[in-house]
């Protein structure tokens, strides 16, 4: 999965395989599991960052890669420098996973995305090789 990654998304980024968490399961319910991933250098780049002004480049992806596709379907990206610690850049964190329509066996994923001045929660919905957005309300209670 690191070279299709690689080949197709991550063309001349620096990326170890501790970039990337993936997992696989059916998200259509097709019989085929798709892969689910998130491939971010940030906290990599985070430790290593040293204060001497040099911008570091980072990158942050999500998506579903299914195996015949050859390329993945994005869900969320982010790349830029990192100039130091910061709450404008995003991170996607997998929450779950829930049913998603009633009797045909559809999950979706469910996510927290973006940066900490913008940040979502949304379900992730794979159907015909493309991955469908639905936002959702996030309650917090202080």
């Amino acid at each position: 999965m690191l070279k299709r990654l690689k080949q197709y998304l991550l063309k001349g980024d620096e990326v170890v395989e501790d970039d990337i968490m993936a997992f696989a399961l059916d998200l259509d319910n097709d019989g085929k599991e798709e892969t689910v991933f998130v491939a971010s250098s940030l906290k990599r780049v985070a430790d290593h960052y040293s204060d001497d002004g040099k911008a570091v480049p980072y990158f942050v992806y999500a998506g579903v890669l299914a195996n015949d596709a050859q390329l993945p379907a994005l869900f969320y990206n982010d790349r830029g420098d990192y100039t130091g610690a910061t709450d404008a850049i995003g991170d996607v964190t997998i929450k779950g996973v829930v049913p998603i329509a009633p009797g045909t066996g559809e999950i979706a994923l469910l996510i927290k995305a973006g940066t900490d001045f913008s940040r979502t929660q949304t379900l992730i919905r794979y159907r015909f090789g493309v991955a469908q957005r639905i936002d959702t309300i996030e309650f917090i209670c202080n």
